[in-house]
């Protein structure tokens, strides 16, 4: 069960033992710190990914406008942003697991009012292939 304000987890490496990566849910600051790195624009995107974090913990991104064309494993992408452009715009795309943990599928950021340029997705992210821009309209 949840403690907390959260209602989501985010499901990451959360440290290491004897050198090897431990894995487990993850808190707010761990899970900005991954997602920076897997983003690899730096810190101008921390406080922008640090709000986004929080939507996706607090489940707010609803079904990212009711668009299941980028789907993954059968669950409906959900999406939560703040700003846009490269500079510091952060996306979150994410589908929510069984046990309230929500799986992070891609990072980008707004390029128009429904188009998204993708930083990283997951390589298992099927429904968007080899794009690295994605338009839900």
């Amino acid at each position: 069960m949840n403690k907390g304000p959260y209602k989501m987890f985010i499901v990451g490496e959360t440290g290491k033992v004897g050198g090897k990566p431990t894995f487990g849910n993850m808190t707010q600051d761990q899970a900005v710190a991954w997602l920076i790195a897997k983003d690899g624009r730096g810190n101008n995107i921390r406080n922008n990914m640090k709000t986004c974090v929080s939507g996706v913990m607090s489940d707010m991104g609803g079904p990212g406008g009711g668009n299941v064309r980028y789907s993954f494993d059968g669950q409906p992408m959900r999406h939560v942003s703040m700003g846009a452009g490269a500079g510091s715009g952060v996306t979150l795309f994410y589908i929510a697991r069984p046990g309230n943990v929500a799986k992070i599928i891609g990072i980008g950021y707004h390029i128009g009012a429904q188009t998204y340029e993708l930083q990283w997705k997951d390589s298992s992210w099927n429904t968007v292939g080899k794009a690295n821009k994605i338009s839900l309209d």
